[in-house]
């Protein structure tokens, strides 16, 4: 007989406050407010790099974790960032050229050693992957954490598919173990987002729901070739209305359907990451950037987004990544970051304090949200 979902949520809460432990994680959702503020210096294009790590350092769980954790000398990206973050710490300017040269003894992060300009988001989801890489704890987690045969038997796909007669939550969240149980680190701690879809199989109009993961929340763009303002609310009602597929095999009919979905959020991260896609091919056939304005409050509340009934999801806006210039690979990289109650602009070593929120609007592209206590 399947476990009720309160003993699933009951085993994730046990492993993400092993994962607490572990990591010697102590939230404090103010902290932000008071975290200082270095500038960095650019002497080539090394813009998409600063602003990611001015943005990451205003995340007080991950700054902290690099800063005190004890990684082994196999941690080459954990310890670079580390003396990265140490330095941005006691240092109100710094040259970060020596940090990102070290990229070059790293795999996967040598393309970012070329003195080229990059895309700031591929950056951070390589940065992502090697952090992922390199601290994994699931080992040291699931030592201690007795789960059934079933999540043996059973691989991630098959677990992520709901079967004909099961609660959905109990699925979503035996899928959300499974992911811990496969790999968590701290960025699966932070930034983990649990989708689910649903739609119709094409065969028997049975009703089929999968679930997925993510470490972003990821757009795209309705009618970009309008260039007009578009409300992040209404980019995210057409991101999880428009047509996402859904291709497995149906628990009724045994056939393989391909079937068009809807999606909901099933599970919140501490801190969600939205990455606007403005990039996209013109009905001119030709691959170029949305330069509209994407309007957004420092308040986000995604009630109307998730499927289940979490106390909390309301999110604080605590860093903005935006990209100045209307071609795709040219241009140049800035952020903006909250600092008690006030939002200051940083253009590499140059930093302005009290900006108006409405400017920080112009090229948003990556924003980062704190989720709020209740």
């Amino acid at each position: 007989m399947s476990k009720a979902p309160h003993e699933l949520q009951k085993k994730i809460s046990q492993v993400e406050k092993m994962m607490e432990d572990i990591s010697h994680l102590k939230e404090n959702s103010n902290q932000n407010s008071s975290i200082n503020i270095t500038s960095l210096s650019n002497k080539g294009n090394y813009d998409f790099e600063n602003i990611i790590f001015q943005s990451l350092y205003r995340i007080p769980i991950l700054k902290n974790f690099f800063l005190f954790y004890p990684f082994n000398d196999n941690c080459k990206l954990s310890n670079l960032i580390k003396n990265f973050f140490k330095e941005m710490m006691n240092s109100s300017k710094i040259n970060p050229e020596k940090f990102y040269m070290k990229f070059n003894e790293i795999d996967d992060l040598e393309e970012f050693c070329d003195d080229r300009a990059h895309d700031s988001y591929d950056f951070l989801e390589k940065l992502f992957e090697k952090i992922i890489e390199e601290n994994d704890f699931s080992g040291k987690i699931f030592d201690n954490i007795n789960l059934d045969n079933s999540f043996r038997d059973e691989g991630l796909g098959e677990i992520g598919l709901v079967k004909k007669g099961e609660n959905e939550d109990y699925r979503g969240y035996k899928f959300t173990l499974k992911l811990y149980k496969f790999g968590f680190s701290i960025i699966e701690y932070l930034f983990m987002i649990i989708f689910q879809k649903k739609g119709k199989c094409n065969n028997c109009n049975n009703d089929i729901t999968k679930f997925y993961n993510n470490n972003f929340l990821n757009l795209e763009i309705e009618n970009p070739d309008r260039n007009n303002k578009i409300d992040i609310d209404e980019l995210i009602v057409y991101n999880f209305n428009r047509k996402n597929k859904i291709e497995d095999k149906c628990n009724e009919c045994n056939k393989e359907s391909r079937t068009y979905a809807s999606q909901k959020i099933f599970k919140l991260p501490h801190y969600l990451i939205i990455n606007i896609k403005r990039a996209y091919i013109n009905s001119n056939d030709i691959y170029i950037k949305y330069n509209g304005i994407i309007n957004f409050d420092e308040i986000l509340d995604l009630s109307k987004f998730c499927k289940n009934e979490e106390k909390n999801k309301k999110y604080k806006l605590i860093s903005v990544i935006n990209h100045l210039g209307n071609e795709l690979y040219r241009g140049h990289y800035i952020c903006h970051v909250e600092k008690n109650g006030s939002w200051n602009k940083i253009n590499d070593d140059n930093v302005k304090s009290n900006v108006d929120f409405d400017d920080i609007k112009e090229g948003a592209l990556i924003l980062f949200y704190e989720k709020m206590n209740n």
